[in-house]
This record gives C-alpha cells, sequence and structure tokens, in this order.
C-alpha cells in the first residue's frame, strides 16, 4: 500500500484506503438510492442474499473463474 505509484495508470496509496473507511464510518456513503434499479430492472441485492447466491464458490472450492455457475 505504499510506494511509488506515479507512473501507475490507477494510482494508489494508503490514505485512500483510510480516507474511504474514514468517510463509511461518518455516514457519508448512507445514501438511499434507487439508482441499481433504474439502471438493472432489479431490485438490489443484500449482502446475504449475494453471499447465498454465490457460496458454492467456497463449498465446492472453487478456484477459476471458468468454474462458475
Amino acid at each position: 500500500m505504499s510506494g511509488d505509484f506515479s507512473k501507475s495508470p490507477a494510482p494508489f496509496s494508503a490514505n485512500d484506503v483510510v480516507d474511504n473507511d474514514k468517510s463509511v464510518a461518518d455516514g457519508l456513503l448512507d445514501v438511499k438510492s434507487n439508482d441499481i434499479e433504474e439502471l438493472t430492472g432489479d431490485k438490489p441485492k443484500t449482502p446475504e442474499e449475494v453471499i447465498g447466491e454465490f457460496d458454492y464458490i467456497w463449498k465446492d472450492h472453487i478456484t477459476n473463474w471458468r468454474q462458475m455457475k
């Protein structure tokens, strides 16, 4: 997370992670929106729904995207 990223096409630094975590902790990203439904036509999923949908990855020891359903 540290180093010279000046030539990277996607510069990254530990400060970005800290700032993002602080923003989440401060509630700055707690915004209600219907953007997902407008863009996809589907209601957004909860984390529990996403984990349940993809739990076979851990159960079946999937190691390659080609093995995914």
